[in-house]
């Protein structure tokens, strides 16, 4: 939590100072997509794989608001910005 948060603390300072009040950022975006360099030791064609992969994605989207949404919220917020985290609007 705390090597993503102070450059997002930095640079949402630095946005504020800017003027600006909302922000988007990327979050979901490796969860949704199976972004991280973790999900490289599963493979397509193993049945076994494609069970564990979905319950390791399913397991850092529910905890999602617990890490880096906590920390997108907490770096933010500090400066009097609201962030937007589009790849999990589920109406969008």
């Amino acid at each position: 939590m705390v090597r993503a948060g102070v450059p997002l603390y930095i640079l949402s300072g630095k946005i504020a100072r800017k003027g600006f009040k909302v922000l988007l950022c990327g979050e979901g975006a490796g969860e949704t997509f199976a972004g991280y360099r973790l999900f490289e030791k599963f493979h397509p064609s193993l049945a076994r794989d494609c069970d564990e992969f979905e319950a390791e994605l399913e397991r850092l989207l529910r905890n999602i608001d617990t890490s880096e949404l906590q920390r997108v919220d907490r770096c933010t917020s500090a400066h009097g910005l609201e962030a937007r985290v589009p790849f999990l609007d589920l109406n969008a």
